[in-house]
């Protein structure tokens, strides 16, 4: 039964992980997708200027 429960148990931890490394990496497209909104807006800021 411990081998079970410990195998569960593991097997949860992965799938957590996963979840994290992928709102992880969610979270890294989004503040890109923000940083080239930004200087996009930044560029044609100076070009009007």
């Amino acid at each position: 039964p411990h081998l079970i429960l410990l195998s569960k148990e593991v097997g949860m931890e992965s799938e957590s992980n996963t979840i994290c490394q992928e709102t992880d990496e969610l979270l890294r497209k989004k503040r890109s997708d923000m940083l080239f909104k930004e200087t996009a807006h930044l560029n044609s800021k100076f070009l009007l200027d």
